[in-house]
């Protein structure tokens, strides 16, 4: 699509600006930091389907003068048909407005707005001067409400003065946000422009096509996973009749058959992670797995549902059940 519909994501320094555009794109190389003033130029974040760019979002710096730029804004007006644009041009290489200037740049451009605030903090005036900078450029624009903290009783304030200025407005925890919440923001962006209406449509039905066939994809990988894991078996054979030298091999044969266990498991869930776009994964789930416990203990067959009597019929008829296999 060469014309896909681009959003430039704006708002205050560390807001969640950049957690917003992770989200949006699945894309988890977005850099993100605690640290206020960290994204310093304009980055381009594409949601893609089958090759095809069907919406572009810009990770943009935060406001830092947005007074000082709103002043000049309203001195202004009637000036220039793009006062974005004529901001920028007046303001290029003053470094107090390098941050203003570089956020207001795809806006000049053409770009429907995003304005992302944390609503878990109270409305203050940088942030009226901010959404009515946003309003004097005339381009269509969304309010996202990004609470970074449990405390919502700031939310009432921030849609009453988003009411004024804005589309539309939502709340969108980026942190948290589900698969459902992602596509009602994508539909909500349908209505701040007409013609950004069809495009933002077949992003949308694209989306649900694309996530449908990963969860398909997924369920035909767990049965593949089910499928090897209940048909694993490794054999061995012992030298001789000492117990000592057949419980040397029995363990060999227990370390293999849980290495191969863990290998399979850690396979399916590579596969899992990148079918949604998980680049970055870094729990460590691998004590909370069988593989990773003992197999032979009472324990972890009590885990699997057997009582003490099933244990012992299972310790019995080990070579069937666990896939193992001694000769003596």
């Amino acid at each position: 699509m060469s014309d896909a519909p681009v959003f430039a994501v704006v708002g205050h320094p560390n807001e969640g600006k950049s957690s917003v555009v992770s989200t949006l794109t699945e894309d988890d190389h977005v850099p993100i930091s605690a640290v206020p003033g960290e994204t310093s130029r304009c980055v381009s974040y594409a949601i893609e389907v089958d090759g095809e760019t069907l919406v572009r979002f810009v990770d943009t710096p935060g406001f830092e003068m947005p007074l000082q730029t709103l002043r000049w804004m309203q001195q202004h007006i009637g000036t220039a048909d793009n006062l974005a644009e004529a901001f920028i041009q007046v303001h290029h290489g003053d470094a107090r407005f390098n941050d203003d200037c570089e956020l207001l740049r795809p806006v000049a451009e053409q770009a429907g707005i995003i304005y992302v605030v944390d609503g878990s903090r109270p409305l203050r005036p940088n942030d009226e001067a901010e959404m009515e900078i946003l309003r004097l450029t005339g381009r269509p624009r969304m309010a996202v409400i990004n609470a970074k903290t449990e405390d919502l009783s700031h939310i009432p304030e921030w849609k009453a003065a988003f009411a004024k200025t804005f589309n539309v407005s939502l709340q969108f925890n980026a942190h948290h946000a589900t698969f459902k919440e992602r596509i009602a923001l994508l539909s909500a962006l349908r209505h701040i422009e007409q013609e950004w209406g069809e495009p933002l449509q077949r992003v949308v039905e694209a989306l649900e096509d694309d996530w449908q066939a990963r969860l398909e994809a997924c369920a035909q990988a767990l049965l593949h996973l089910l499928e090897k894991t209940l048909t694993l078996s490794v054999s061995g054979i012992s030298a001789g009749h000492d117990p000592r030298e057949r419980a040397c091999s029995r363990d060999r044969l227990i370390d293999d058959f849980q290495a191969q266990l863990n290998q399979l498991e850690q396979d399916f869930r590579r596969d899992i992670k990148g079918r949604f776009l998980h680049n970055l994964f870094y729990a460590d789930l691998a004590s909370e797995t069988l593989a990773a416990q003992d197999l032979f203990s009472e324990e972890t067959w009590q885990v699997l549902g057997l009582t003490q009597k099933q244990l012992s019929l299972a310790f019995a008829t080990l070579g069937a059940t666990a896939g193992l296999a001694l000769d003596g």
